[in-house]
């Protein structure tokens, strides 16, 4: 796969002795088609570099890897913290990482209509009357991958 916009993470596949894992443009085919998604292109090079392990990236200590994320009681879990925690998501989306059994975690809406939607994250609100926030991270996946290895090379080099 010729990788447009993930360059960064093309060039660093290897952050504090972990490397990342990718997997195949057919098994990205094969996924969409099962789940009747279109995933955006910049979403394909991430699962196409990273999407079996992704190493040394600081991302959310939960589900990551596209074969968890897929399946279908980590997809119920997803669905009942949607719900349980009123999380105020009420288009097509798809999670990149979680934490805490979906009570926070990455995502991008899928009907943004471009190769390279904007990531939001959702958390928990002020107290337990308030559901969930979401928060608009980065304009661009790729702006927030790219921030996302310059922190973990960073947090490799200084241990926190």
């Amino acid at each position: 796969m010729e990788i447009k916009y993930l360059k960064k993470l093309k060039e660093n596949p290897t952050i504090n002795r972990r490397t990342i894992k990718g997997i195949s443009e057919d098994a990205i085919k094969k996924i969409e088609k099962r789940l009747n998604v279109k995933f955006p292109l910049v979403y394909k090079e991430f699962l196409y570099l990273a999407g079996d392990y992704t190493g040394g990236l600081r991302l959310a200590e939960g589900n990551s890897s596209i074969d968890m994320l897929v399946k279908d009681d980590v997809r119920k879990k997803l669905e009942k913290s949607i719900e349980q925690f009123q999380i105020p998501i009420n288009k097509p989306f798809w999670v990149i990482s979680e934490k805490d059994g979906f009570q926070q975690f990455f995502f991008f809406y899928l009907n943004e209509g471009t190769e390279n939607p904007a990531v939001w994250f959702t958390t928990y609100g002020e107290d337990d009357e308030d559901p969930n926030i979401l928060i608009k991270l980065n304009d661009t996946f790729s702006q927030f991958v790219d921030e996302l290895v310059d922190k973990s090379i960073l947090f490799a080099q200084r241990g926190y």
